[in-house]
């Protein structure tokens, strides 16, 4: 019941900080309130219906992939592969717009392994931990040898302990 509430009262606020818009998509605010909701929906009592609700705001979670500050990226992208691989009823489900949210969702994560904030990153657990977890839970085999190769390739230009995880997480 705690999560539910805490569920409620994070969407409540993260719909506050989507309708003023423009700064407030870069805020901290807004990063705390996503990770606030990573962390609580899965204790969420009817997780189904928390995530028809993110699920309607899946467009604005994309939004924020491309325009916030990489910290805030990833937490985006991490509530979006929640939808992935759970759909937005909590069922695993493989239906035509879960595809389409799915392919959505990679080429997203792609793209921000092109990101120069990438390079940026002190720490990078997170980041690469959502990659490991999207890499695994693909079944497209072809995405999964892109996201490797991509990872492998990103490692002369990274710090040398992103370097290492990127090894590890390929091997």
């Amino acid at each position: 019941e705690l999560a539910a509430s805490l569920v409620r009262i994070y969407f409540g606020l993260f719909k506050r900080c989507i309708a003023e818009g423009g700064a407030a998509l870069e805020s901290r605010l807004l990063s705390a309130l996503l990770t606030g909701v990573n962390r609580a929906l899965p204790y969420h009592g009817s997780a189904a219906s928390a995530r028809a609700a993110l699920a309607a705001e899946t467009d604005v979670l994309f939004k924020i992939t491309h325009t916030s500050p990489f910290a805030t990226r990833v937490q985006a992208l991490s509530l979006i592969h929640q939808l992935v691989r759970h759909g937005a009823d909590g069922a695993e489900s493989s239906s035509k717009g879960d595809d389409q949210l799915g392919n959505r969702f990679y080429t997203a994560l792609y793209a921000q392994l092109h990101s120069p904030g990438l390079r940026a990153l002190t720490k990078p657990t997170l980041f690469l931990n959502l990659v490991h977890r999207a890499m695994k839970a693909d079944n497209h085999k072809p995405r999964v040898v892109a996201f490797a190769k991509r990872l492998l390739q990103i490692g002369g230009h990274v710090s040398a302990a992103f370097a290492a995880a990127a090894l590890f997480l390929v091997s």
